[in-house]
């Protein structure tokens, strides 16, 4: 059994549960610490959110970066894909929430709320298909 561990540095480790042998795993493109850490229901991905709000989705079997995305405008506290794997969801330092697709992998709601407990929904989908 293996445990996924976030640094500071922005990248990510395996610590193997048995030997406690701690191995790097992927190096990931952002200049910030590694806040939170999901696993895809699947088991084969896993998503990361960093201090700088960007959002990775990693391969685990090839420890590769799939995509990265700058979903936020500042940190990314928790990550949770939803039980069927389809979406993930993130919530910032920003007061915003994101959920995103897997299908194509990119933020297609972001919300939003303000001081008087207001939420905003933006969807990007339905935004996209309504301009010329």
């Amino acid at each position: 059994m293996h445990i996924v561990l976030g640094r500071p540095t922005g990248s990510v480790s395996m610590l193997n549960v048995g030997s406690m042998e701690d191995h790097a795993f992927v190096d990931l493109p952002c200049h910030s610490s590694v806040r939170a850490i999901a696993y895809a229901p699947d088991g084969q991905r896993i998503a990361v959110g960093c201090g700088d709000g960007t959002l990775h989705l990693v391969d685990i079997e090839r420890s590769k970066v799939l995509t990265s995305h700058h979903t936020h405008s500042d940190r990314i506290w928790a990550l949770k894909f939803s039980p069927d794997g389809s979406l993930l969801f993130s919530s910032s330092r920003d007061t915003t929430i994101s959920a995103v697709a897997m299908t194509h992998i990119e933020p297609n709601l972001l919300i939003s709320s303000s001081e008087k407990g207001v939420l905003m929904v933006y969807d990007f989908d339905k935004l996209a298909r309504q301009c010329p």
